[in-house]
């Protein structure tokens, strides 16, 4: 997993499924007060995060009226009256270690899916919570029936791996490694914990980021282009706060996170945000945009790509003046970088409109470059 998971936990519910007494003593058998320890943490985590906490437990009225002879795995339990005491009383409630507390919600069931024949759905969409963080008894039991389901229903989805169990191990570790990572992402107790407190921490960050864009200035911005954002090989964090769900309600500071991209020289973060959707023509908080500043900056490669995604030429800044003409002023009023001659040359062979004053300005700019060089 990313180094930077995190979680809107307004937005999200984490699911305790069938981690009921005797069932946790079968299946977890002497690694139980390791498994219950981590899953209490877990759970302490995520109320102490205003997260929603859901558990599910199964269990049947007297005599397993809701089973079908039809359904070949529960109707063992009916017909064993054994088996029909791990359901029963003390043995078939909530493990105590990890008993519900305050608003948690506790869901009945009575098939292997936490969805099937439950109001569990319902509790989600009264909530508008989009993603879910699930572990449970037993990996090839509930957490498969139940992730699949959810997965189907498109919910964001993530598996705490060490708080699962099964009898068969090599499924066990199968299902999670293989199966689990095409639909969700499977995650430690740990990462869990981890990325809840990064979640905290990038909501104050983040608050501190749209502050500055409304004001248009993207300096709060700047510094999540990763501690050294001029390494393209360095991960930015901007990719990951993308993934996470960062901007899904600020389009506002997507677009800045594009002109920010294109003022670093960012190029392949550029590349990324226009993919996805962003308009190349956003973002103009700091009064230049993006194709702006790419080029007043003498960020060749960054050019390209945004004449590539169709860049308007004769777009202009809030001073009413044109990605040439910016370009001009920049190199030869402020700082001539080794590009801006070449910027120059490649707006003009796209087609750029040339004043006919600036003749004399690309003329003195080549004699610059020249002796720059």
């Amino acid at each position: 997993m990313t180094d930077h998971l995190s979680f809107d936990p307004a937005k999200s519910a984490l699911l305790c499924m069938d981690y009921q007494t005797a069932i946790v003593s079968i299946y977890a058998g002497e690694q139980q007060e390791e498994l219950l320890s981590r899953a209490a943490n877990v759970l302490r985590d995520a109320r102490r995060a205003g997260m929603r906490v859901i558990y599910l437990q199964v269990g049947f009225r007297p005599n397993l009226p809701e089973v079908s002879s039809r359904n070949r795995l529960l109707r063992a339990i009916k017909e064993s009256p054994q088996h029909q005491q791990i359901f029963q009383g003390m043995a078939g409630a909530i493990h105590p270690a990890i008993a519900p507390e305050g608003d948690d919600v506790v869901v009945a069931k009575h098939r292997v899916s936490g969805f099937v024949g439950t109001d569990l759905e319902m509790l989600l969409r009264a909530n508008e919570i989009d993603t879910l963080i699930l572990f449970g008894i037993a990996t090839s039991g509930v957490v498969l029936s139940t992730l699949l389901q959810a997965a189907d229903a498109d919910y964001r989805l993530y598996v705490i791996r060490d708080c699962c169990a099964d009898l068969d191990p090599e499924l066990h570790v199968c299902l999670l490694d293989k199966m689990f990572v095409k639909v969700a992402g499977v995650i430690t107790a740990s990462e869990f914990t981890t990325g809840l407190r990064f979640s905290q921490a990038l909501d104050g960050k983040w608050q501190e980021v749209l502050q500055g864009l409304t004001r248009g200035d993207f300096s709060q911005l700047e510094p999540h282009f990763t501690p050294d954002y001029t390494a393209e090989d360095v991960r930015c964090h901007i990719l990951d706060y993308y993934e996470q769900g960062a901007f899904e309600n600020e389009p506002q500071a997507l677009a800045e996170a594009l002109t920010c991209a294109c003022f670093l020289g960012r190029t392949g973060v550029a590349e990324y945000l226009l993919q996805r959707g962003v308009d190349v023509t956003a973002g103009i908080g700091t009064g230049l945009s993006a194709f702006h500043w790419a080029a007043n900056r003498g960020h060749l490669a960054t050019v390209q790509l945004l004449l590539k995604h169709n860049a308007p030429l004769e777009m202009r800044n809030r001073y009413d003046g044109t990605v040439l003409g910016g370009t001009l002023w920049a190199a030869l009023h402020e700082r001539l970088r080794a590009d801006h001659l070449a910027i120059v040359e490649t707006l003009l062979a796209a087609g750029a409109y040339m004043e006919p004053e600036w003749q004399q300005e690309i003329e003195e700019l080549r004699q610059r470059a020249a002796a720059f060089a």
